[in-house]
């Protein structure tokens, strides 16, 4: 057995070699299970196979680059090591092999795998599967699974392993299933890969109480358990905190730093010759913890002095005389640099502050090694400059790119005293250009080009690290789009382009453009908005697609590269834009299904098909089709995105824009469609209360379709519906009501006055004092009484429609919400001369509604006038008569409507 051992160690060292590392594992498989069968032939003891040789397959999987190589490789990894321990556990059982009970060592070997699974980046599902085909189906069917599902299965799956292994231990009390250091790191560092801290901690802490625990026992002459855990597993733990993001965890792991720099929890438990002192490793970690707690830029002058504090320790103490302290390294500086720089867009403030710390740093370090020449471990090079000149471009202010010229110019005169590691390189000049096309100044672009110029003149005259790459010419052509030059920057543009391919067919070491350099000139002609723009943007388009076709891979289309030509062409373009539109979207996805999917459609492509669409006679009902088209296709996986809710705003606006006769019901179709397929589950088409709007606006306001005033309030009420059923967030205002009831009171439909009424009612029931209805309220009162003095149809008609602007004013009088006004008592009187109703009551309305105007003080030029047409000329001359000296009146003399009309008073 002995013999076996050894030659399975000797394939076990061919596995460190990523060439030999399957063809060794698939030799020791052979030679475990070629010893198996000799011993079950032979019942030979001395050949009896033994738990150690399988644990060394396990550790040969839990180490191997294969494991980790790709998703597949993963999943098999993990299945085969799952299925060797559960072949040893039945060899066991079965009484086949009594010697192949998985221990301890074979358990944290099957943990090692799964967080070697965990380098793939990939969801990992653990399967038995007969042959690799399966596990490559099973690992395909998985790779939709987020990130966070397949840690928390990994984690799930190896917690269960270590508790398992901890009962085992506890039943038998065989200290060969006792979980040792190796299984606490092995589940630690799983727990830190995952995100789970805490968990972490917690182990950590266990390990330190168990130390304890052995530290005692052995002073009783114990059998010594190696439990102590070693500054791998501290570091992995901090590791973990620092990736969380929060105050709480950076503060945890400082406090962990702090415990292994006072070696508190190590006293008496470890042996003199072992060091667990933090190294740069753990500092670098809890200084990433306090940086990685900036969201803001508040934040950022709050957290990251704690992490520079941690650093200026660091410095005090290598400054002293005092043996084997820690030295910060380059990532000790660069975490505080990312620190400050890391946010999308900076504040003055935080770039000063970046800046000065680079100076300060840079400044210690030449003063502590002032008598000695600039080591090979230099904490700073380029990458360091680079990181406060691009943030200096991302504050997008005046004077900011001329802040990053300073700095390269301090570079430069670092390098020429002796530093090396200084030296510009072309990624330092990059950086530059990005700051100065982000510049807001008129000189920005003349600038750019001068420096591209300075750089090709540094790499004549024999500097060859700064010849411009491909990165300098893009950034250049972006600042000539973003310029405003309009056709002069973009035909300079092109003529960078043509530059670099001709140079680059001269010598293939120049830059060669890539489909980035392209896509930046097709937006400058893009920008220019002349009439040559289509036209030329079509050109490179045709260019991308040939150069593709000829072989050049990097100048595979993109999705930006159709979004923009298909722009131009709805922006600028003449004669058939519809087509060309509808041929450039063909060609993308003619791409796209030849497995081109840097090309897919987007949200943007969308747009621009409908907006090409509408350029035409029928342009919105064009663009009904391409919708609809769009709509059919994602349902057939022949495009990969769905419509968005963009796409059905842009269509709804368009029909409202519109000026056919069926255009508001063509909007309301749509938005009939976004709600029905909303609740299908198209997450993306939220039928958002604007398009609800929309489309209330424009059947209020169409006046051709008899019908589009209903169709309002029917949109109306389904939106009120859609809020209280959870679908929108936004109930109609008091506005969208107002719109309905002037609709109603313009129609000519018969019954208007009754349902415009009912909208009222609708309208009351979402009024309480002080909100926004209650404001509306009055004026929604008037409306209806308007549309009850318009009101056409039989003398029934009218005698319902004088009871319903009766029953208005009775409630104005009465209301909490507001007190009728001149133009409110104005239209009632309207309401009572035009309405064919007995003379005696329309009389008797006359006297009381005038005289509450008196009495309320709203007896103005507009009710006189109204008075005058409605009154006959003894009531009138009675009124205005008695104007001057008014008396009190009974508001209940108004309030004579018929039982059947009492609902409405509720």
């Amino acid at each position: 057995l002995k013999m076996y051992h050894t030659l399975v160690r000797a394939w076990c060292a061919c596995c460190d070699d990523p060439r030999y590392a399957i063809f060794a594992q698939q030799r020791i498989r052979q030679i475990i299970n070629n010893l198996q069968s000799l011993y079950e032939t032979t019942g030979d003891v001395s050949i009896q196979p033994d738990a150690q040789i399988f644990n060394y397959l396990l550790n040969v999987m839990s180490t191997s680059s294969t494991t980790s190589s790709t998703s597949a490789a993963a999943t098999i990894a993990a299945r085969d090591a799952e299925d060797i321990i559960s072949h040893m556990n039945k060899l066991y059982i079965t009484g086949v092999n009594t010697l192949l009970l998985p221990d301890a060592v074979s358990y944290t070997a099957l943990v090692n795998v799964y967080v070697k699974s965990l380098e793939t980046h990939k969801p990992l599902m653990v399967v038995v599967a007969a042959s690799f085909e399966d596990a490559t189906m099973d690992a395909a069917a998985t790779s939709s699974e987020a990130p966070e599902a397949k840690k928390k299965q990994v984690v799930n799956r190896v917690l269960e392993i270590f508790n398992n292994l901890q009962e085992t231990y506890k039943a038998t009390g065989d200290i060969k299933f006792r979980p040792n250091k190796f299984t606490y790191s092995a589940v630690i560092n799983c727990l830190a890969k995952c995100g789970y801290a805490k968990k972490a901690d917690e182990l950590l802490m266990e390990m330190l109480t168990l130390a304890r625990e052995a530290a005692d026992n052995n002073s009783h002459g114990s059998v010594k358990y190696d439990i102590a855990p070693n500054i791998f597993v501290f570091n992995t733990v901090l590791y973990a905190y620092s990736h969380i993001g929060s105050v709480e965890s950076a503060k945890r792991a400082e406090e962990i730093l702090m415990g292994m720099e006072q070696q508190q929890h190590l006293k008496a438990v470890v042996d003199d010759e072992v060091n667990n002192r933090p190294n740069i490793m753990s500092y670098n970690h809890v200084m990433y913890a306090w940086a990685n707690c900036c969201s803001s830029e508040a934040e950022q002058h709050q957290f990251i002095p704690r992490a520079e504090a941690i650093l200026q320790r660091l410095l005090d103490r290598s400054s002293s005389e005092e043996q084997n302290m820690v030295k910060p390294d380059k990532r000790s500086y660069t975490i505080i640099l990312f620190a400050w720089t890391k946010r999308s867009y900076l504040g003055k403030e935080s770039v000063e502050k970046a800046e000065s710390f680079l100076s300060r740093m840079l400044n210690h370090h030449e003063l502590q090694h002032r008598h000695q020449s600039p080591a090979s471990d230099y904490p700073f090079d380029a990458v360091s400059y680079s990181l406060v000149m691009h943030a200096w471009g991302r504050t997008r202010l005046c004077g900011a790119a001329q802040r990053a010229e300073h700095l390269l110019l301090d570079m430069q005169r670092r390098y020429e005293s002796g530093i090396q590691q200084l030296k510009p390189t072309t990624r330092t000049f990059t950086a530059l250009l990005d700051a100065w096309s982000k510049s807001p100044e008129s000189t920005a672009v003349q600038r750019a080009e001068d420096i591209l110029h300075q750089m090709h003149v540094l790499s004549d005259s024999g500097n060859i690290d700064l010849y411009p790459d491909v990165f300098c010419y893009t950034i250049v052509i972006g600042c000539l789009a973003k310029s405003g030059l309009g056709k002069v920057g973009a035909e300079r543009a092109e003529q960078i382009l043509n530059y670099m391919e001709s140079h680059h067919q001269q010598n293939s070491n120049k830059a060669k453009p890539n489909v980035r350099t392209y896509n930046a000139v097709i937006d400058a002609w893009a920008r220019a908005r002349c009439d040559e723009s289509p036209g030329r943007c079509d050109q490179l388009l045709q260019r991308i697609i040939q150069l593709y076709e000829n072989g050049d891979q990097s100048m595979a289309p993109e999705t930006f590269t159709f979004n923009a030509v298909m722009n131009v062409w709805t922006n600028r373009g003449v004669g058939d834009v519809s087509g060309r539109v509808k041929e450039i979207f063909n060609q993308m996805l003619a791409f796209y299904h030849s497995g081109i999917y840097s090309c897919a459609p987007d949200e943007r492509t969308y747009t621009a098909l409908l907006k090409g669409s509408s350029i035409c006679l029928d342009g919105d009902e064009k663009c009904s089709e391409v919708l609809s088209e769009l709509i059919s296709s994602f349902k057939n996986g022949k495009i990969p995105l769905a419509p968005t809710f963009t796409c059905f705003k842009n269509a709804i606006e368009m029909f409202t824009r519109s000026q056919r006769d069926d255009s508001a019901r063509k909007a309301g179709e749509i938005l009939q469609l976004m709600v029905k397929l909303y609740k299908d589950g198209w997450a993306d088409v939220y039928p958002s209360p604007f398009c609800f709007r929309q489309v209330i606006a424009s059947f209020a306001y169409d006046s051709v379709q008899p019908e589009s005033v209903a169709n309002a309030t029917m949109v109306l009420r389904q939106m009120n519906d859609a809020f209280h059923e959870g679908l929108i967030d936004s109930k109609p205002n008091a506005h969208d009501y107002i719109i309905v009831l002037n609709a109603w009171a313009k129609s000519k439909l018969l019954r208007k006055a009754v349902y415009a009424e009912q909208v009222l009612r609708d309208l009351l029931k979402e009024c309480r004092p002080g909100n926004e209805y209650s404001r509306a309220i009055v004026s929604a009162y008037t409306i209806v009484m308007n549309s009850c003095a318009f009101a056409a149809g039989d003398l029934s008609e009218q005698q319902e429609a004088f009871a319903i602007a009766k029953s208005c004013l009775w409630e104005m009088c009465h209301s909490i919400y507001g007190k009728p006004n001149f133009v409110a008592f104005g239209t009632f009187l309207k309401a009572c001369g035009r309405l064919d109703i007995p003379v005696a009551e329309r009389n008797a309305n006359i006297r009381a509604a005038f005289q509450m105007a008196c009495e309320h003080q709203e007896a103005n030029d507009f009710v006189f006038a109204q008075l005058r047409y409605a009154a006959p000329n003894s009531l009138y001359t009675e009124l205005v008569t008695k104007a001057r000296h008014p008396k009190k009146v009974l508001v209940s003399n108004i309030n004579t409507t018929a039982s059947k009309f009492d609902s409405r008073n509720t």
